[in-house]
């Protein structure tokens, strides 16, 4: 539940969110490569990713996400994520999770790519002032693959902060994600940056616990062989049910 804030604190709380998001931005020009003589792949998607999540008993939670994308300029279904995972509320407004997602790749015939798994925990805290909201999750991926030997370990940390419009059911909202590879696979994974991703959009609250959002985001993914990198625009259709 919200509780009232001055518009001083309000302004205070939109500083410390800009220099969250300033902080991500500056850590992601320190670790990004610079691009390569080739140019950066240009490529569009349709991600229409839907979100639940909601108490089970107690202090427990339960989470489940299903994850379709359709990249390759809108032509190809090439991967689909499901995501399920155990929470626990252990303070008002923070909770930690562990869970198993399940990443099927479809797409890409001229290379061996085949599933992953990922063994995950995450933190997250999120923090209702009026109609300003904001979210922080930081996640640890321990990730095995079909098509490479060993384990792959990555960081990811996400700011995500909404706004509601007037006294309406409508909210803008942006978020920002950076991923940090913690460790190097041989020639088929190196430690370092991996990818970001940028996202704005406006959603509707069509029930108490149900939103759909429709935004743009864009994704840039550092490779390691000498193709060129990713720079993806995605159109973002999202559902979100959330017991918060």
């Amino acid at each position: 539940m919200g509780f009232k804030t001055s518009s001083k604190n309000h302004l205070g709380l939109a500083a410390k969110a800009a220099c969250l998001l300033l902080a991500q931005v500056a850590l992601f020009d320190l670790t990004a490569p610079a691009a390569q003589a080739q140019g950066v792949e240009k490529d569009w998607g349709l991600w229409s990713p839907i979100f639940f999540n909601a108490p089970i008993r107690g202090r427990w939670w339960g989470y489940f996400e299903a994850n379709p994308r359709i990249n390759n300029n809108v032509q190809t279904f090439d991967q689909l994520l499901v995501r399920p995972a155990l929470g626990y509320r252990f303070m008002r407004n923070g909770y930690i999770y562990h869970g198993f997602c399940w990443v099927s790749n479809y797409r890409v015939p001229d290379l061996s790519i085949g599933n992953e798994y990922r063994i995950f925990q995450q933190a997250l805290f999120k923090n209702d002032w009026g109609k300003f909201t904001l979210q922080n999750r930081t996640r640890l991926e321990e990730r095995l693959f079909d098509y490479i030997n060993g384990c792959a370990v990555r960081a990811r940390h996400g700011i995500r902060g909404t706004y509601n419009i007037g006294k309406t059911n409508w909210y803008l909202v942006g978020s920002n994600e950076l991923f940090i590879n913690l460790n190097s696979l041989r020639t088929d994974l190196k430690s370092g940056f991996d990818q970001n991703r940028l996202y704005g959009g406006i959603g509707r609250n069509v029930s108490k616990n149900t939103s759909v959002e429709l935004g743009y985001q864009w994704q840039y993914v550092n490779r390691i062989d000498p193709a060129d990198d990713i720079g993806r625009s995605a159109v973002m259709i999202q559902i979100y049910n959330n017991w918060f």
